[in-house]
């Protein structure tokens, strides 16, 4: 389904759209929201379009770079309106085990556990170059962290 703007609105000054009824909502909003970006790791990339050739970076990919570009301003607007907003940044680190996938992680990193280290890795890096109070980790850590096993959850799922 392509994205349609007149389907939606963006949020006052910033360059972040929604849907014309969560646009309402967000509007609405007076206590404490949560905004979850969710964004790839480090992928290969060239002039904006990722590769996924070469190995996985440890730095910040290009949809964190987005967010890291536009989020702020979303969370600067809502604090206008009064309303106290957190942001929660995950590094996608889905090193499901099907054997095209094992292939993938292992052709841009050498093993799966290389793959999840150079994620935890862009997550601190996109750590440091975000809002102070941002809390960035990786699926894995967060999830972990709830009690759920994610990575075990994936592997099944992946079987």
């Amino acid at each position: 389904m392509a994205f349609n703007r007149k389907d939606y609105r963006a949020f006052a000054g910033t360059e972040i759209y929604f849907s014309k009824n969560d646009h309402r909502k967000m509007e609405r909003a007076r206590d404490n929201v949560t905004l979850v970006s969710t964004v790839c790791p480090d992928y290969p990339h060239d002039d904006g379009k990722y590769t996924f050739t070469g190995e996985l970076g440890t730095g910040i990919s290009l949809t964190a770079h987005s967010h890291l570009n536009r989020v702020p301003r979303l969370i600067e607007k809502l604090q206008e309106q009064g309303v106290e907003a957190n942001w929660l940044i995950l590094v996608a680190d889905l090193p499901e085990l099907t054997s095209k996938q094992t292939e993938f992680y292992t052709r841009v990193a050498s093993s799966k556990d290389d793959y999840i280290a150079r994620c935890e890795s862009s997550a601190a890096t996109i750590k440091a170059e975000a809002p102070q109070a941002t809390e960035v980790k990786t699926f894995s850590s967060w999830y972990g962290k709830q009690g759920v096993p994610y990575l075990e959850m994936q592997e099944e799922v992946a079987e």
